[in-house]
Formats: C-alpha cells, structure tokens, sequence
C-alpha cells in the first residue's frame, strides 16, 4: 500500500503497487468496518461481482479480489490516471463537441454495464475518470458501490436503500429512484441526464440549497430547466438552445416511458448532433429536417436561397416571374442532382466501406438517396430530349453554348446514374450498398450471437494469465465480423476467422491448419507490449537488436509500445484476392508449374500495389500492419537478427528465399544463396515453411509485405498504440517487409526495410492483413 486515495460508506481506497506477476500501480478497494453488517457485506460483494463482470474500456477492471487476514473481503482494480470528468474538461478546456464525444463513451460503458445485468444507481461526475494515459483521453467509471442485479432473483428489489438509508447522490436521481420506486435501465438514463446538464452548463438541473427532501421533492416533481437558460461560461448559449436543449429534455423527462429507452439510444442521438443529423429529441417536422438539411449542405443551401429570394421577389411583381422563378429552381434542382450523383458514387468508394454495424444509418441514408435519385432519371432523360430540340432550333452561338453545356452534364448525370444501377457487389452501387447493408445489419447476430459459447470461452482465457500469459490479463471486447477459433496449444495466442474474407478454415488447437481456395483470413491476436525496434551494427552502437549488416536506414533502435492488435497468420491467398475483387493481378498464376511446383490459389497474391491493397483490406475490413506491428510481430519477443537466431543459416532451408533454384528459374544479376535449395524457385503455398513462435508463417521469406507506413527516417516519432510513423509532408514511396523467394537470406532480417514506390507492382511483393482491436461493438 503506497497511500489513501479516498474514502466512503462501504470502504477506503488505496494506491498500491502490485510485484508480481508484473509491476503495476493498482487502487485497493478494502472494506472499513472490521466487523460488517450482513448488508454491508453483500453489497460490498455485489460491488465486486458487478465488476468482475464487465469487460469494457470505460469501466475501470478488476484485477484480484480476496480476503485479508482479518476477514475483511477486499478487491484490486485498475488504477485510473486521471482527473474527475468535470475538472478535467475545465484545465483542457474542451470546448462543447470534445465534452460530447466524452459523453458518448460514457453512455456507452454504461450501456455495457446494463448488457451485463448491472444498475449503477450513482452515475455523477466525481465517479468518472478521464484516463489521460490513453490516446485519446478516455473515461472511466470507477465506483459501483451502490450497483444492483436486474435480474438476479435475491436482488430484485427496487428500493434503492441500505438500513433505510437511501442509496445514491440526491441531484443524480432519477424520480423514481428519489421515491423509492422500482428501477430499471432508464434510471441510469437519467442519471446521465443530469451528467451531461452538468457537464455543458456547469449547474445541474436541481442544487440542493436547503436539505436534501428539496432536492429530492423537486426532482420528482418540477420541470428541469433549459440548459441554454441556465449555461455558465461552460459553453455557449447558442450551441445550447435547439438540439441539446431537446436532448436533454428528452433525459430527464418524469416518465421514464418518454427518456431514452437505452444509453445507446442516448449516445447515438448525442452522435447526430455532432454530425449535423437531424437528433431523435426534437419533432419531426419537415421545417426542422429542413434546417438540418442545409446546415450540413451550406453550399447548395446558398444557390436555393438565391432561388428562394428571387421567387418571392417575382411572385411580388408578377406571375410570370413566379414561372421564371419556378423554372430555375428546377434547372438549380438539376444540377444538384449532378452534383449528388458524384457525391453518391464518392461515398460509395469511401466512407461506407467497411461494412459493419457503426454505419447501418448511413447506408440506409445513402440507399434512399440513391433510390430517390434513380426515380428522377426519367425526368433527366426527357430533359435531354428536350435540350436537343431546342439544340435544333437554337439561333446563336451562345444559346447553342448554353443548350449544349446543359445537355453534356445532362448526361454525365445519366451515365453516373448508370453506374450506380450496375450489378456490381464491390463498386459504387446499389446493390453493392444493399449488399453492405444486409452484412452490417447482420453482423452481430450473425458473428457474435451465433457464436455466443465461443466468444465467452475467448474472453475467459484470453484474459487467464495462466492459459495465456503473453495477453497479461487483456480483455479483449466482442468484435464484430469476427468468430474465434480457440488457442492455439503451440504459441498460447488465441486465433480468429474473419468471416467476410472466406469461409470458416480447417483448424486445430495444435496449431495446425489447412488453407484452401475459399478459406478465409486466419488473424492471430498479437499480444500488446514493447519492444526494440531497428537495429545497431555493433555492441558499441547498443545493446538491443545487433545486427553487423544493418544500414543507417534502421536506426536508431528505440522503444515502441503498441496495443494489442490482430495479425493475419499467412500472406493473403490469391484465392482470398479473387474471391473480393473479382480479379488475380499475380504473376504467378494457379496451375503454372515451375520445377514441378504447381501453383494453386493458396500461393500469396502478388502484384498488388500498396494503393489497392489499402482499398481492397479496408473494403474487405482489414488493414495493412504499421512497420512497428510488422517488426514487433516478426520478432516475436526476439532481438536477435532473425526470430530464429542470429546466423544466416538459421533461416536458409526454413524460409522460402532466393537460393540455387531462383537463380536457374529467374536469371538475373543479384545474388542469391548458391548452396541452399528450400524446394521453391518461386513463391509457395503459404504456410508451406515453419511458423515463428507466435504462429506466424513466412515473416521471413515466400514474399515481402506491404506496410501501412511512408518510408521515413526513425528520428520521426511513432504515433502511441499502433506505432504509425506520420508526417505533414508528402512522402513519394512506402515501405515493405519480410523476405522473398526473390531475396537472400541477408535481405530477409527481422530489421530489414525496403523502399517502394505506393503504385509499385512486383511479383515478390504481397499483402499480410492486419486489424486494429475495436474498444466496443
């Protein structure tokens, strides 16, 4: 125990260093009375059982729990660096979006917590932790002292009390908590009601002046105030006034009936504010949609006030003017059908890949968008029509001018239109975005319902240090678009099907695995940590990473941290390429034969540029690994010049490499390993060499890989987590890893960095998949 952190009615919290298995600051929650009532035990043991029973970002873990000697129950959690919510947000200063975005992930913990059957009862300020240690700073619910079971049959009751003391912070509670009514999920709602009134005006709705039976008489049965009526210098009055003024009044409604049914339901209407969508707390009227409409499409807003203003002007002179007016309106409305074809196709390409159930809502949007627009194709076409008639009859040069640029756009317009209709399942089209919306729609059920025993098993042992010791106690959260497959006996890393790329592979806990045409991508969960990355020539130059033929390119060595992250086991398949795009831009295609070797669609795809891998994996809901994912994956705890050792013998014959049969096949002036013949003059199946020690297959040779990175020096800084090596200026090449059938073994190091231009096309050059952990579903 290092020192007291606080204290309240059930315990006091302690700083304390933890000394094994690892070192670590942790808070010791330990109850105070040495002998406790039968109450305050079981609500101290609920406390723990609440705790031990979630697995989200922003609810501070549990680490450990027991007894001390003295029979007093106790338990160990994470310890939160950080401010409280309120006092944070006042020395960053974070303007009124930052404390929303905020807000958000804390409705989202606390939606977590009610997944799990958990009631928090004391949702306020002084109990939420901004993590500052995190990237971006992250808040943390760190007290359920006072939480209850929804469904647990001893714990069902709904008055909120404790020896007939009432349990909660009287300004937090929800009407029915302060008359001790039944409680359900739509309490905590309020409670978040009175946070986020707090958290943008400084003030919460109702202060207790007098004695707590005002508040609390108050609460039950006065209308909150307007946030706009009462903000401070927290944030302004004119963000305020409208939407979170609805918002908020939607909260703390008296009925929970007419609040938000769910935390979700609270952060996704918080979500539209922040991007300018029409929020579910405000009526529906046209006029309301309306204004949403133009504040989020200011420039065409502009040309219909334009529009607007000359009509009005003209219906004031006369009604041919009002005809005139009408007239252009619908020219302007032509023209921005133009201008929202392009923007559909645009979204189409971009923001709406991958699929996944964040984007459920705007792909729905874009598909009546699209929809809406085809209906009016008709109208476009017969304007054509009409366009070249006049055409026919026009009597100046400028009139032709005019007709003519208004035909051409005209059928732009139908061309774009043309495509959108396309049969297409991976293009801008609508039945690519039907196609999207179905799987992002499914994607939970179908991925995580479905397979409800396996991720629990996964969760369970990924976070038992004694199955798998390399995650030190990680939580990993559901994820979306994956099924885990279980872990692997050979490296304790637990392994996963991403389902969208394949089917379901042939696997065994042993390790082994069989890759077939259709197989999808195999990702191991790499486990986070630090490691060395780069290399010196000498001792002298450094202790980490020695290796007397690396170049100034891999210096300096120096310390990465990164998150836990996944990690395709194989090089991407040809067969996994073709079976997305529809295409096979390899070389080396199936059924050549070279040596006797008979290529098939489990060799790597190679060919691929870096620009298309990044569309394709992120269309598909992967990435390509940072460089520092890459090495430190490679490495896999080593410092040594390759995974398995420090010779160049250790990796000749194990790894698919340039050898005596590359150079009778390629020819060529480079300079392979003479003595050496791994069985391949070309590229292999994957998985056809040994795996390192995390289970990955041919870190070191078969092709090099694609990493997400510019080629840049190692004096730039990485970027916390994931290790991406940034910068502001434009950078002409990118970088690949690993070795190749088309390198020696002393192109093969673990530190070994090769330069490329993005638009690149070799055919020792493929593709390994990665993905980021989602912090939530």
């Amino acid at each position: 125990m290092l020192r007291e952190l606080g204290s309240g009615g059930m315990g006091t919290v302690y700083l304390a260093q933890q000394r094994v298995p690892v070192v670590r600051l942790v808070a010791v929650k330990l109850m105070t009375a040495r002998m406790p009532t039968s109450s305050l035990t079981s609500r101290f043991d609920i406390e723990r059982r609440a705790c031990a029973r979630m697995h989200h970002a922003g609810i501070a873990k549990l680490f450990d729990a027991g007894t001390t000697t003295d029979d007093r129950p106790y338990y160990v959690m994470e310890y939160v660096v950080g401010k409280p919510l309120l006092e944070h947000c006042r020395e960053t200063r974070a303007d009124l979006d930052d404390r929303l975005r905020l807000f958000m992930e804390i409705c989202r913990a606390v939606h977590h917590a009610h997944q799990k059957g958990v009631l928090h009862r004391d949702l306020k300020p002084a109990n939420i932790l901004v993590d500052t240690q995190e990237d971006p700073p992250t808040p943390k619910i760190i007290d359920f002292g006072v939480a209850k079971w929804m469904h647990d049959s001893d714990t069902t009751s709904g008055t909120p009390t404790i020896g007939g003391e009432l349990v909660g912070t009287p300004e937090y509670m929800s009407p029915e908590q302060a008359g001790g009514l039944p409680l359900d999920t739509r309490s905590d709602v309020y409670s978040l009601g009175v946070v986020l009134f707090e958290l943008v005006t400084g003030k919460r709705p109702f202060e207790s002046r007098t004695s707590r039976l005002d508040v609390l008489r108050a609460i039950g049965e006065q209308p909150a105030p307007r946030a706009s009526r009462v903000a401070s210098t927290e944030c302004s009055e004119r963000r305020l006034r409208g939407d979170i003024d609805s918002i908020l009044e939607k909260a703390l409604a008296k009925e929970p009936e007419r609040r938000y049914q769910s935390c979700s339901e609270f952060a996704s209407d918080i979500g539209r504010f922040l991007t300018g969508e029409a929020v579910e707390a405000c009526p529906p009227s046209r006029w309301y949609r309306f204004q949403k409409l133009l504040r989020r499409h200011r420039g065409a807003a502009a040309g219909i006030a334009v529009g607007i203003v000359a009509l009005a002007s003209g219906t004031a002179i006369a009604i041919w003017q009002a005809r005139r007016a009408h007239h252009h309106l619908t020219e302007y409305r032509r023209m921005t059908d133009v201008k929202r074809a392009r923007d559909l196709l645009a979204r189409a390409e971009g923001d709406l890949w991958p699929a996944s159930p964040s984007i459920v809502r705007d792909l729905a949007e874009w598909l009546e968008e699209a929809r809406a627009l085809i209906d009016r194709k008709a109208d476009h076409v017969a304007r054509i029509a009409e366009l070249e008639r006049a055409l026919r009859g026009s009597q100046t040069e400028s009139e032709r001018t005019d007709l003519g640029w208004q035909r051409e756009t005209l059928e732009g317009l139908i061309l774009d239109t043309e495509k959108l209709q396309r049969v297409d399942l991976h293009g801008p089209t609508i039945a690519s975005v039907e196609a999207r919306l179905q799987t992002a729609t499914n994607m939970v059920a179908t991925t995580i319902d479905a397979h409800r025993a396996a991720w629990d098993l996964a969760q369970t042992t990924i976070a038992d240090e004694r199955l798998c010791p390399l995650y030190r106690g990680f939580e990993l959260p559901e994820q979306p678009g994956l099924v885990p497959l279980g872990r692997n006996e050979a490296t304790t890393l637990y392994e996963f099907w991403h389902v969208g790329s394949g089917i379901a592979p042939a696997w065994s806990p042993n390790g082994s695995i069989r890759i077939e045409r259709d197989t999808g991508v195999v990702l191991v969960l790499v486990p986070g940590g630090e490691f060395h990355m780069g290399a010196v020539t000498s001792r002298q130059d450094g202790e980490h990473n020695v290796d007397p033929h690396s170049g100034h390119v891999s210096r300096p060595v120096h310390q990465v941290r990164l998150r836990p992250f996944f990690l395709s086991r194989f090089e991407m398949t040809q067969g996994q390429w073709k079976r997305w795009t529809g295409d096979n831009p390899s070389r080396l295609q199936p059924v050549a034969s070279v040596r006797g070797k008979v290529t098939t669609w489990t060799n790597p795809v190679e060919r691929t540029t870096w620009t298309q891998a990044s569309r394709v994996l992120r269309q598909i809901g992967l990435a390509l690994p940072t460089e520092a994912q890459w090495e430190y994956a490679c490495r896999a705890g080593t410092e040594t010049i390759f995974e398995c050792g420090d010779e160049l013998d250790s990796v000749r014959n194990v790894q698919n490499l340039a050898d005596a049969a590359s150079r009778s096949s390629i020819g060529g002036a480079w300079a392979p390993d003479p003595d050496t013949d791994d069985g391949y003059a070309l590229h292999a199946p994957v998985g056809s060499f040994a795996p390192n020690r995390w289970g990955l297959f041919d870190m070191h040779g078969n092709v090099a890989e694609w990493c997400a990175d510019a080629f840049l020096s190692y004096d730039i800084p990485v970027r916390g987590g994931d290790g991406l090596r940034a910068t502001q200026t434009d950078v002409d090449s990118r970088v690949a890893r690993g070795g190749s059938f088309y390198f020696a073994a002393v192109n093969a190091r673990s530190a070994e960095r090769h330069r490329y231009s993005p638009e690149t096309m070799s055919g020792f050059v493929g593709v390994r998949p990665a993905l980021a952990v989602r912090s939530t579903r």
